[in-house]
């Protein structure tokens, strides 16, 4: 195994055990790290090869990269696959997995919580409840 082999297995690695802190499955972040450090992109065949994956798997996690905004599609002329290649400025990449975790884990609780503030206020009009007014200064 070359050293460039070594050091590319080695980032890999260490990035899916860091996935959990970053909300996001082991093989998304195997599957990012790979593009983050090929050198040219690569298409779902190559991944698949390279990372020992199933089709599935890696067709559900590309797709969920695209999604995040981690990775974006390519198109080769004369080529009908799809290549992905990933953005390679490290503090925008950490920026938008805080903006997804942000969309998908924060704001959601923060509509729910701003809703059950507005239903206690409603409650307190229609009946002169103070128990409410506690609840909602938690809030």
């Amino acid at each position: 195994m070359t050293p460039r082999e070594q050091a590319r297995n080695l980032l890999v690695r260490r990035w899916s055990e860091m996935s959990g802190y970053w909300g996001i499955s082991r093989t998304m972040a195997e599957i990012h790290a790979l593009l983050f450090v090929s050198p040219t992109a690569l298409c779902t065949d190559d991944i698949m090869d390279q990372l020992k994956i199933s089709r599935g798997n890696t067709s559900m996690n590309v797709r969920a990269l695209v999604d995040w905004g981690l990775i974006r599609r390519l198109h080769k002329l004369g080529d009908r696959k799809e290549y992905f290649e990933a953005d390679t400025d490290i503090w925008r990449m950490f920026e938008t997995i805080l903006r997804e975790r942000r969309r998908r884990e924060v704001e959601p609780i923060v509509e729910t919580i701003d809703h059950c503030c507005d239903l206690f206020a409603q409650d307190d009009a229609e009946h002169e409840c103070h128990d409410n007014a506690e609840i909602q200064k938690r809030l």
